[in-house]
């Protein structure tokens, strides 16, 4: 018998009352961890960066795969700190993903993330399984109907929360895939599905407001028109967080380099087609203190400021205290043409490397009292020409009216 299909036209939304005084159940460490995030891989490409990241000592914390005539891939890669075992698998017939799952289960591990992806028509499964140090009670469920989703939404709530959430359709029916881990730290949580895509940005303020943050995010269609569903934790640690959605290629490269300056890290990166686009959305949490830095704001406000009075296309900066990086940031373009901004690592095109580098050991020299700007040049490098009557700080700022090196 075929199984009904239903049509849900509402946002559904539960709460679990609770109090926790941690996170690492969610395996988001507040701590600093390097990461790495590619998408837009082709299969082998993904397959190289995977064997590569985890020879570096790295593990993967998302997967995303786009099917149709040809895979593509998307990841999250993350410093693998406690040495946790993790294995993953994104091509799996239906059959092959329930032995894998049994194997997995009795070796200890448990799933995190779990994919589908339909490859020329034909359904395809996956996962990131990782080794269930903690000994956490967990249940993980695959297509899913609606009614199916409430069932266990009702059996699981009290005891567990949602960790994943896969919402895809196979044969003009809406599934879902849903993941759930014993809730050990008592934790607030909500969890919504079929939000349209102008109300998104209501649920992330009002949720905001109510001191949550957003975990997991996803995107698909139905009916024709894109909805959205979403996983929500209390935000105990009171940690910055950003998310961006609906942003093609372009704005997802300039937000991800804007907040990765900032000091966040990519959590939760998701990657879908709407009416024929490839588009992204993308969580970012609270990584390193640049985030905080008190001064943020005021170097921001200087730079802008003598950007109004010096037009240019773009700039990096860099601040650090003592070897510490506080600051990094850019300002403007890199490619105006493209709209591909600049960002703290943008190397610009300089006629002469030595400038760049002069100017920054210069500053360094400075910052030592090693250096007076206001001295002339030739007090400290006697072998330049008489001629050369300008100080320190007019030839670190183009203005000695230096023609050549002679």
């Amino acid at each position: 018998m075929k199984a009904p299909i239903f049509h849900i036209h509402a946002v559904f939304t539960f709460f679990l009352p609770a109090m926790v005084c941690a996170q690492g159940m969610l395996d988001q460490p507040a701590i600093e961890l390097a990461w790495e995030a590619r998408r837009d891989l082709s299969e082998s490409t993904y397959n190289a960066k995977l064997e590569e990241m985890r020879n570096k000592g790295y593990r993967l914390t998302d997967v995303e795969v786009l099917g149709g005539g040809a895979r593509i891939y998307a990841g999250i890669w993350r410093k693998n700190v406690d040495n946790r075992n993790w294995e993953v698998n994104t091509r799996l017939s239906d059959r092959a993903f329930a032995e894998k799952w049994e194997t997995l289960k009795n070796k200890g591990y448990r799933p995190v993330d779990q994919e589908f992806h339909a490859l020329n028509g034909m359904p395809y499964y996956g996962a990131i399984w990782v080794e269930n140090k903690e000994n956490l009670k967990w249940a993980s469920f695959r297509k899913l109907t609606a009614a199916g989703f409430s069932e266990k939404q009702a059996e699981y709530k009290d005891r567990y929360m949602p960790v994943d959430l896969d919402v895809y359709e196979i044969g003009g029916q809406q599934l879902y895939s849903l993941v759930w881990l014993e809730n050990k730290d008592n934790l607030k949580w909500a969890i919504q599905r079929d939000i349209a895509r102008g109300k998104l940005p209501e649920q992330v303020k009002a949720f905001s407001d109510k001191g949550f943050r957003l975990y997991k995010i996803e995107m698909y269609e139905q009916n024709g028109a894109a909805r959205y569903a979403a996983i929500w934790v209390e935000n105990t640690e009171k940690r910055y967080w950003q998310a961006r959605y609906d942003l093609d290629e372009n704005r997802f490269r300039n937000w991800r380099q804007r907040f990765r300056d900032r000091g966040y890290r990519l959590e939760s990166l998701e990657m879908y087609r709407s009416q024929g686009k490839i588009l992204y959305a993308g969580i970012w949490l609270e990584n390193d203190e640049r985030v905080r830095w008190p001064l943020s704001d005021q170097v921001d406000k200087t730079v802008q400021g003598y950007i109004l009075k010096e037009p240019v296309a773009g700039i990096s900066c860099a601040i650090a205290v003592n070897g510490k990086i506080h600051f990094t940031r850019g300002w403007g373009f890199q490619d105006i043409a493209s709209k591909k901004e600049a960002h703290a690592n943008t190397i610009f095109r300089h006629a002469s490397i030595a400038k760049a580098l002069c100017s920054v050991m210069a500053f360094r020299l400075h910052a030592q009292g090693k250096i007076d700007l206001s001295n002339r040049t030739r007090s400290y490098e006697p072998r330049l020409p008489p001629h050369h009557t300008h100080t320190v700080g007019q030839l670190l700022s183009c203005r000695g009216g230096v023609r050549h090196y002679k």
